[in-house]
């Protein structure tokens, strides 16, 4: 069970996507603890405990007072796994707001707002042709008040070429990611209605996506910004495919003063622990001018100028400083882009 859901998770969903057996069963109550299987699982940056229902069936009671044991003592979203459901069955689940798994394709999380009804036949190979279409049997139940990772990186890549159109085929080749994932980033700004389409291709099923016009795309985009940094380490030899980011960006290319360490901004998905070797002594970062560096959530390297982040990025990274100087500058940065409007 685990290899397939695997599988099919980070096909259609989730690169990123994650489960173990759970190996922290003592906290379990003792009725519990053989009653099901118990996973670990990661999805779309939530973790959960995914519950699978053997083969007797608990009741929709039963199955509430589980849930709420579980989630009371881990923290995390219950979810349950189903071989097969029956249509009562579902709907119950789904009237109850209960999050489920079923082999067959169909899951319902209600915590991400995320409800698949519809999929080709992973387990028998039945694939969809034309997977840049399978985004239209999503939907989604509200929209979140930020961008994910890649749906930011979309919206940077419309912003920075204003005229483009292009198909979900075409954004997946050029980010080098799941025509599932660039589905869902797209989708995200249709919902925010950054993004438009018209039907295109001989066959009349493909979509071709084009932004609204300034200055909307830019004010309703810039309230759903997120910060790009996932993490912060501190190294003392510069990585392969870094680039300037931070205060060493913005003192390049603003009245800031020059800093004396560098910063510079890696995707998480190049960095590579075997060639870098990360500080932890705090009094050695103290003492020494390390490398500042920053592991972004996405790549940084789709729209660098003279090696420097670009500047929405720069500006999204170091927004929430205190500093008033550099706040001034990263507006004023803005202010020269044609796109910017308060």
């Amino acid at each position: 069970m685990i290899n397939i859901l695997n599988s099919f998770m980070k096909s259609y969903i989730d690169d990123n996507f994650s489960i173990i057996p759970m190996d922290n069963k003592k906290k379990l109550p003792i009725i519990l603890k053989n009653k099901f299987n118990y996973y670990e699982m990661s999805v779309l940056n939530h973790s959960c405990i995914l519950i699978e229902i053997l083969k007797e069936e608990p009741s929709i009671k039963n199955l509430k007072n589980t849930i709420q044991i579980i989630k009371k003592i881990f923290q995390k979203e219950p979810v349950l796994y189903y071989n097969k459901l029956s249509t009562y069955r579902r709907k119950s689940l789904i009237s109850n707001r209960i999050g489920f798994i079923e082999e067959n394709g169909q899951f319902y999380l209600p915590f991400i707002a995320l409800f698949i009804n519809s999929f080709p036949n992973y387990y028998n190979n039945d694939t969809d042709e034309n997977t840049s279409n399978i985004f239209l049997k999503t939907e989604y139940f509200k929209i979140q008040n930020e961008f994910t990772p890649l749906a930011q990186l979309a919206f940077l890549y419309f912003l920075y070429n204003k005229d483009r159109e292009i198909t979900n085929k075409e954004f997946a080749s050029l980010f080098d990611i799941t025509e599932m994932s660039a589905s869902r980033a797209l989708i995200e700004l249709y919902n925010h209605k950054l993004i438009n389409y018209k039907i295109h291709g001989k066959t009349l099923r493909s979509k071709l996506y084009r932004r609204i016009k300034d200055p909307d795309y830019f004010k309703i985009g810039k309230s759903l910004l997120i910060s790009p940094i996932k993490k912060i380490v501190f190294v003392n030899e510069i990585p392969n495919n870094t680039f300037i980011s931070g205060l060493e960006a913005l003192s390049n290319i603003s009245m800031i003063n020059p800093i004396n360490y560098k910063v510079r901004a890696i995707s998480y998905k190049n960095l590579n622990n075997k060639d870098i070797k990360i500080i932890n002594n705090k009094d050695y970062i103290e003492d020494n001018n390390l490398i500042k560096l920053e592991i972004w959530k996405y790549n940084p390297s789709y729209f660098i100028k003279n090696n420097i982040v670009d500047i929405l990025s720069l500006y999204s990274s170091m927004n929430k400083t205190m500093d008033v100087r550099i706040q001034k500058e990263l507006e004023q940065l803005l202010r020269n882009e044609s796109w910017y409007m308060e």
